[in-house]
């Protein structure tokens, strides 16, 4: 958590836990010294996911055992799984599957409310990141944001993570009544409004778990009965995916993100643009990074590559198969129409005319 923190509101990031190792010595040279990030220097907003506040991702929440076994001086001792740890000190990382590890207070699991209270407390823009002190008080972990400021642009976050972490569902979406309830009422606030709405939630509607008080069915028939709904954005299936949904009551784009762990280690930018012929175009452009060939960020994206072909997360399927279907979720452009209201709500604001998205990729090389 605070490695995440750092990298988006700027600060020192020390790999090191218990010990202060250095496999190679002199400062900048191995992967646990220490490096600064300059922070992301713009407003940014979080959406909790599974990995949060689960052990694992989905085989129960946050307790004080676990927080023992996490700190502790020995390795966890798991019925689930196999834990163990790299060691520091080597210039490998040797793995250590039993027996001593360095104790380390600082690698506590935190518990839904330690996240809420972290985030809302962290440097940068804007004061909280969409979250209020009763937000953190009442441990919701959902809100509504308008990132620039009267424009129609309403951010509605969403939290989907199952409070329970019951083995064979804890990592699938999970949502209660009082929160769809809540967002039924901020989506008639925007349609009302002629606003915009973007959705942040951590799973798409297609994961959710049988055991959710909220089908995933429910929830997109909501965001699709709104007309002010024109694009939801998760990322718990660690792929690029675009699809419409389309409903009795209307229809919305849902755009799945890869981490940016994940390969290809792209990131996304996206723009709303009124085309002024009745319509709205979402550009979502897929950007990858430029590190130096000597670097571990640049090796970094051959390592995703290859955690996905041999044991990762694609391990199971047609690797070459997937990356075709992959890339048909890059770089696109989402329409959507307006409604007459939207389109005076958009009309009374200025709006930059420059699309960012079409001039990086016209400005690039090859097709």
């Amino acid at each position: 958590a605070r490695w995440f923190l750092h990298t988006l509101a700027g600060g020192v990031i020390d790999p090191d836990s218990g010990e202060d190792d250095d496999p190679a010595p002199g400062p900048g040279n191995d992967y646990n010294d220490p490096f600064v990030s300059d922070g992301l220097g713009v407003p940014w907003y979080a959406v909790l996911g599974n990995h949060e506040t689960q052990y694992n991702g989905g085989f129960g929440p946050i307790d004080e055992a676990l927080i023992a076994g996490a700190t502790g001086g020995e390795v966890y001792d798991s019925e689930l799984f196999d834990n163990g740890f790299r060691d520091g000190a080597t210039p490998t990382a040797a793995v250590v599957a039993e027996g001593a590890t360095p104790p380390d207070p600082a690698r506590a699991p935190m518990p839904l409310h330690a996240w809420l209270e972290a985030l809302a407390a962290a440097p940068g823009e804007p004061a909280g990141h969409g979250l209020s002190g009763d937000d953190v008080a009442a441990e919701r972990g959902w809100y509504s944001a308008w990132p620039l400021g009267d424009a129609p642009l309403r951010l509605v976050a969403l939290h989907t993570v199952n409070p329970t972490g019951a083995v064979g569902t804890g990592a699938q979406g999970w949502m209660e009544q009082s929160q769809l309830d809540w967002l039924s009422a901020e989506l008639a606030d925007a349609d009302a409004a002629g606003e915009l709405v973007v959705v942040l939630t951590h799973h798409g509607v297609d994961d959710f778990g049988g055991d959710s008080p909220v089908a995933g069915e429910a929830l997109a028939e909501l965001l699709a009965a709104s007309p002010s709904v024109v694009l939801s954005i998760g990322g718990h299936r660690h792929e690029n995916l675009a699809e419409p949904l389309a409903y009795a009551g209307g229809g919305y784009w849902q755009l799945l993100l890869a981490s940016t762990i994940d390969f290809p280690t792209q990131s996304r930018v996206l723009e709303l643009v009124d085309e002024g012929n009745g319509y709205l175009t979402i550009y979502a452009t897929n950007l990858g990074q430029n590190a130096p060939e000597a670097s571990l960020a640049h090796a970094g994206r051959a390592l995703a590559a290859a955690s996905m072909s041999f044991g990762g997360l694609h391990a199971s399927s047609d690797v070459e198969g997937w990356w075709e279907e992959d890339r048909l979720g890059q770089n696109l452009a989402l329409r959507v129409p307006l409604t007459d209201a939207q389109r005076a709500a958009l009309g009374a604001h200025d709006w930059p005319t420059r699309i960012e998205s079409e001039e990086t990729l016209m400005s690039l090389d090859g097709p």
